[in-house]
């Protein structure tokens, strides 16, 4: 894509003054490659990746991300992803590459009483705000995938009870209600 400015699939707003427009549904690849590209900064977004929100049944597959950055100092946002920024659904992730010079910067972050995760395909995977919410029914499978990418975090304020977790492949579960159901997430052959 030559450097552009790549506008997230899917959008969960921060404060919820817009309509969230989740994506939902199957994306085929094909195995084809998308290069040279970076995901867009758009303050109030909760998430941040070549999907930003997810909700639903998704299944992404044969997808390739190549020298892809993402640099963000934004407030108050939930998930930072290279794939998939914030999840709020069933999502299967099956033989996706993370590759190149793939970076994730996240620097002098306010997030207070919010959690935060930042991993290379999924930021976090959401469970909700409310028991009704929660107990819709979400999940994590991820099969066959490779990631080879940098990940920078510093100075973060987490002053208040949330946490920010990192991880190269996910970054963190984050519960929104108080109760924490049994929830699956399998990672295997990665």
């Amino acid at each position: 894509l030559g450097g552009a400015e790549w506008t997230p699939i899917g959008l969960k707003y921060s404060p919820t003054d817009k309509k969230d427009k989740p994506f939902s549904g199957n994306f085929d690849g094909q195995g084809h490659s998308i290069s040279n590209f970076s995901i867009a900064f758009s303050s109030g977004l909760k998430g941040r990746g070549f999907f930003g929100y997810l909700s639903g049944v998704v299944t992404i597959s044969n997808l390739n991300l190549n020298n892809v950055t993402l640099k963000s100092n934004a407030q108050f946002s939930t998930g930072y992803g290279l794939l998939v920024g914030l999840n709020q659904s069933y999502l299967t992730i099956e033989n996706c590459k993370i590759d190149g010079s793939s970076s994730i910067s996240v620097q002098n972050h306010t997030n207070g009483n919010y959690s935060l995760g930042i991993g290379s395909l999924v930021g976090a995977h959401y469970i909700g705000e409310t028991e009704s919410e929660t107990l819709s029914g979400t999940g994590v499978y991820i099969s066959d995938c490779s990631v080879k990418s940098d990940i920078d975090v510093s100075n973060l304020d987490t002053s208040g009870y949330g946490f920010v977790g990192v991880g190269g492949i996910m970054g963190a579960q984050i519960y929104g209600y108080a109760w924490s159901p049994d929830i699956d997430i399998t990672i295997q052959k990665c």
